[in-house]
Formats: structure tokens, sequence, C-alpha cells
């Protein structure tokens, strides 16, 4: 448990552990680089690097077998367990990590664990989740990322202190870095622009902005030896492909492409750089060769370690700090007006499912992304799951299927959406340019997002079957907080955007856009209508916000003019649930539940490289 900590030796000795019951455990040799299966994020991707590096190397690189190992579990909030940042001092004396429960740090030389940020008194969670976190170059305090303010934590203790307050903030983990010269840089993985504050106060001062038709979001930021920064760049309308570039001087300039990579996180030493690669449900740490001096890649990548969850490397690149351990698990429940939970038989490997329902609602379609994409059906009268299509890339089904029974599928390399055979069989036609999020219960129309996954989504209503271009509805919408929906009849629109500064679920007519009505206060994420039960639904944080899911209703009369009631809280689960429809001839939810099936633990070792 928590007050264990163990010092392997990498030569191969037994190890041996006490259970709770009194009674030694002998859990065989130690392995140096053992496979651990961990959490994955996003989309898991393809197996093969890009052209460059075909002849990557998939043999772990041998640490020195002499160097001890420090191996100690560390405790999280389970609830975002895959979300947490960590960080090393920069004397390797301390590690750092949040979650919901604060900001905590630890000497790696003891048993305690001091939280230097805490939740209100009363509760246990932070009142805004923290997303990134960063250590001063003396060691002495921590910066971290709220949504939209910037802190600095004394280490020592004391109340942390607001630096700066904007938009542009990290959002993620490994997305905040904290400069010798005392400046934080902020990458905020949501968008394509890079922000700097001073970290005494100040400011936040756009960097670096690449714009929608080059970068899509930076995914990982890190100092570079020498200067500048190494960034990881995920690059629009080349599907699942990541760059590294190196920013210095005012100038980027690129290192290398990785196609088929996502990369999570990356660290940079004088002789390479250090990533953390998405692979079907599991993460790995690869070496890229670096000269630090040459400002070049020098080499090709090599696997270091599977399972792995995060990472940190020395200065020297000889000590290595991973976390490893729990592999994420998602699972499909139905969710009622009681809060009544009611999980699927089947658990899914991974923590990217994607829900949707049948046209006819009458099934439940589940996209699991490995490398690529499998499309279930869960039948509701059966209760049984369907294998419906196999995609060798990511795709997303977000309107589910046609009146004529089609499945609606947009590759997230091309962003056109495709209807596919419900039996498998014959070609795909190619429906619209962009993604169909929803369609209208006679078919006659689709609601459309161009650009989803850029800086400005672009919500259009297109006439299906119709040769003429999708019509503009909307710019700038939030797909990120909730999807937008139509409503049965297809004559409204619920969407997410921004109105002065807030982020709210908002009413239209559909398909004229005409009108705009707030129907959330306070923030809103995804929002559904309730068929001919006169509400309007929404809900607040969910798993993808780090927070509590809260469900709310509003009462909703659209003739002879539009009427709206005051927003009214139905519940609040603790447990990290996203939902992702409404099933209206049941009267409730379908969402997906995330896990981690084991306790994290943190491996230090030497003797790496």
């Amino acid at each position: 448990g928590e007050a264990r900590v163990q010092l392997e030796l990498a030569r191969g000795e037994p190890v041996v552990e006490a259970d709770p019951s009194g009674q030694q455990i002998d859990r065989g040799p130690a392995m140096s680089f053992g496979y651990v299966v961990a959490a994955a994020v996003l989309l898991a991707i393809g197996l093969a690097a890009g052209a460059f590096f075909g002849g990557a190397s998939s043999e772990p690189v041998a640490p020195a077998a002499t160097q001890p190992k420090l191996r100690f579990e560390v405790a999280q909030h389970e609830s975002n367990v895959l979300q947490s940042d960590y960080a090393l001092s920069p004397g390797g004396s301390h590690v750092a990590w949040n979650d919901l429960a604060g900001v905590h740090v630890r000497a790696l030389d003891t048993l305690e664990t001091r939280t230097i940020v805490a939740p209100p008194p009363g509760s246990d969670r932070l009142a805004e989740p923290v997303h990134a976190i960063a250590w001063s170059p003396d060691g002495t305090a921590l910066a971290y990322c709220t949504k939209d303010k910037l802190w600095r934590v004394d280490v020592a203790g004391g109340a942390p202190v607001a630096v700066a307050q904007g938009e542009g903030l990290a959002l993620a983990p490994d997305t905040l870095v904290w400069l010798p010269d005392d400046t934080l840089v902020s990458a905020n993985p949501e968008s394509d622009a890079l922000s700097t504050a001073p970290a005494g106060g100040g400011t936040i001062t756009p960097l670096l902005f690449e714009g929608p038709d080059d970068t899509l979001h930076f995914d990982a930021v890190v100092a570079a030896p020498g200067g500048g920064l190494v960034l990881a760049r995920h690059r629009q309308g080349l599907g699942i492909v990541d760059t590294l570039s190196l920013y210095e001087d005012g100038v980027l300039t690129d290192l290398t492409r990785l196609d088929d990579w996502m990369i999570t996180w990356i660290d940079c030493t004088a002789e390479a750089i250090w990533i953390i690669r998405v692979l079907e449900s599991d993460r790995a740490l690869w070496r890229l060769p670096f000269s630090a001096a040459e400002r070049a890649v020098t080499g090709e990548p090599e696997l270091v370690r599977s399972g792995v969850v995060a990472a940190r490397v020395d200065a020297s690149g000889t000590s290595l700090q991973v976390l490893e351990g729990g592999r994420a698990q998602s699972e499909i429940v139905w969710l009622d007006f009681e809060g009544e939970l009611e999980p699927l038989e089947r658990t899914f490997d991974g923590e990217w499912l994607m829900l949707s329902l049948t046209h006819a609602q009458d099934a439940i379609l589940v996209n699991h992304f490995t490398s690529k994409s499998t499309v279930w059906s869960y039948d509701l009268e059966r209760k049984v799951f369907v294998p419906v299509q196999t995609f060798a890339e990511a795709t997303s089904t977000l309107a589910g299927t046609l009146p004529d029974g089609r499945l609606l599928a947009s590759s997230f390399g091309a962003l056109d959406t495709l209807a596919y055979p419900a039996d498998g069989r014959g070609d795909p036609e190619r429906i619209v340019q962009g993604v169909v999020a929803d369609v209208t219960r006679d078919g006659a129309h689709a609601l459309v997002i161009d650009n989803p996954m850029g800086g400005t989504p672009m919500l259009q209503a297109y006439e299906l079957g119709s040769s003429e271009a999708p019509r503009d509805l909307r710019a700038s919408v939030s797909v990120l907080t909730g999807l937008p929906r139509l409503s049965p009849d297809g004559n409204w629109l619920l969407f997410n955007a921004e109105r002065n500064g807030e982020t709210n679920v908002l009413l239209t007519r559909f398909p004229s856009g005409e009108g705009e009505w707030q129907v959330s206060v306070g923030g809103g994420g995804s929002a559904w209508f309730g068929d001919d039960d006169g509400f309007l639904y929404y809900q607040k944080g969910g798993l993808f916000q780090e927070a509590a899911l809260e469900l709310w209703r509003v009462p909703f009369v659209a003739a002879p003019g539009v009427q709206l009631g005051a927003p009214e809280r139905l519940l609040t689960m603790e447990d990290p649930i996203d939902l992702a429809a409404y099933h209206a001839p049941t009267q409730r939810f379908v969402g997906i539940r995330r896990r981690s099936s084991a306790q994290r633990q943190l491996v230090i070792e030497t003797g790496v490289r």
C-alpha cells in the first residue's frame, strides 16, 4: 500500500513482500523492464512508424544491470486516475502529481505525501480541477493550471497565488513548462497556440500561433537543452500524424514527422528526445536519438518500455521516473432520472469509446478505438453485442445510422462522412464533406460539423441527396464541450458555444438557424431533447471535464413562442461518467464509465542509458 517502499535489485533477485495477513509472498525475480499494461488516451493508433522510421527498433533498450530501482504506489482519486500530470523535481529528489483531490508532493527518500493544494473544507475534490503542473528551475515551487488561471505555490507551504488569468492555458498533462528565465509556457491541446506568462505574475500573451491550416493542436511541450522548446504538434488534415518541432528565437523548425504516432508526452536531454506513444490500448516509452548541439534528430526511435502512463528523465538521461500500471477499461451504462446505474455485460479495453443510437433507436452503436475502429451494435431487444464494421483507421460515428440503416462514419484524416451498407457488403457512399453529427428522423436533413478538430468548428445544415453545398448556421461552436443535437421533429438544434466568456447550451431553429436562446446557466455540456416530454436535458462536468456529473433539465415550449423555464438539477453522480445519448422509449441515458483496473506505481531507476 501507500506505506510500502520497495527497493528492487535489477539483477533479478527475488522480491519478497508481506500481504495483509502477514504471510510473505515471493513475487519471483524482479523484472527490470517488465511489460505492465497502462491506460490509453485519445485515439489509439497504427502499429508502424512512418516511412523514415520504418525500421524503428521494437526491442526494449536494456538498462544497466546493477543499479537499484525504487518502487512505490501512488494513491490517487479514482475518478481521474487517467488524467494526472507528474513532475520530477530538477534535482530528482521529489515527485509531484495532481488528481481531483489536490496537488501532492513526495520526497523519494520518505513515506510521507504532502498535499500542498487541498480541496475546500468539507470536500474531497478541488473546486477547480488542476490540468498540468511544472516545477520551478530551483525546485522550490510548483506552477499549475486550472481552466483559466495560472497558479504557483511554494513547496515548503503557503497558500497558492494566482499569477495570471486568461484563455489558452494548459488543459492536459505535460503541457506546462517553467523555463530558466522564470517564464511559464503553456500549450493548450484544444487549440493551436502557445502562451507565455511571467512566473512572478503578469499577463498571458501569445507566444506562437500557427493557424488551423497547419497545426491542429500541441500535444506536449518541453524545454530544450541550450534554449528553446521541443513541441509535439498534431497536424491538420494529415490523419494520425505527429510532428516534433523545435521553437527557438521566434522560429519553428520541424525535426521529424512521425506517421501513425499519437504522442502524449515528451522530454528532451542532450542526446535524446523521450516520447510516450499511444499504441493499441497501451502507452509505450520510446527514445529518439537527438543532438542538442546540432539541433537535429540523429537516429531512429527505440522502444524503451511498454505499459507507461507517465515518465520523466533527468538531464543526464540516466535516471528514469516511470509511472506504470492500471489498464484503462470502459463500460457502457444506463442511467435513469433517479440516478440508478445499469451496466451492460461487457467492458472494453482502453479508454476511448464513442456511443450513438441507431436511427430507429433499437440498438446502441459502440465505436471502439484501438489501432483501428471496430463498431459494435448492441441489440436492445436481444441484449447481445454484434460486430458491424471494422475500419483500418480511427473513425467517428456520431450520427449512428441513416433511416435506411446504413452506418455513417467519418475518417479523422479525410473528415468526410461516408455511408456504409448495413450488411457490410458493397462500397460506401460519400455523403458530405465534414462530420455528420445528427440526422432528422425523416432523413431529409443532416447536421454537419465542418472543421471539427480545428480552432473554429462550423455547424452546417445539409439537405441529404442534394447537390448544393451545406449552409452555414453557427461559427466557432464548441464541439469538445458537447456535441450538437437535433430535435425529434427536426425543427430545433441544441449546441454549445461561448457567449460573454462562458460556454453554455444554446437553442436555435433548424435548418434555418434563426433565433438563439440560452438553455443552461453557469455552463453546460452535452444536451438532448426529451422527445415529447416537454423538457431539454443537459449535463455539467463528467469524465472528460474531470468533475462530478450533474444532470439538469429545462422546461421547453416551442409554440406559439419559445418559452424556457428555469434549469433544475436532477442528480449528481460522483462516478467518472459521460452521457452520450438519450433513449426516449425507456427515458434513460446511455453513457460511458471509465475505470482503471490496477493501482498506479511509480518506479525510479538509474542506468537507463
